[in-house]
C-alpha cells in the first residue's frame, strides 16, 4: 500500500488518520503485502513517484522468485494486403 504526504482539503470530511488505517488494514489483509510511504506525496501520488515504487515492487518480486505471470499484448492485427 502507498501512502503519505500532506493533507487535501477536499477530505476534510474523513477523520484524521482515514488513509493510514485503511492501508494498514488492507495491508494486515493481503498475504505478503508491505506498505510504503512515498514521502511528500498525498493519496493521489505524482506518476513519476509512484512509478519508482512499482518498478522496486516488480524487480524485487521477480528476484524473491515470486511468479507475477507475464503481461503480453494481443497481437497487433496485419492490413490486408
Amino acid at each position: 500500500m502507498a501512502t503519505g504526504g500532506r493533507p487535501d482539503p477536499h477530505l476534510e470530511g474523513l477523520g484524521p488518520g482515514f488513509f493510514d488505517e485503511a492501508a494498514d488494514a488492507i495491508t494486515a489483509a493481503l498475504p505478503n503485502a508491505q506498505r510504503r510511504t512515498i514521502d511528500g506525496e498525498t493519496q493521489v501520488a505524482d506518476p513519476q513517484s509512484f512509478a519508482a515504487v512499482l518498478e522496486q515492487f516488480f524487480t524485487s518480486s521477480a528476484d524473491s522468485g515470486t511468479s507475477w505471470g507475464s503481461i503480453t499484448r494481443p497481437p497487433t492485427p496485419r492490413p490486408p494486403g
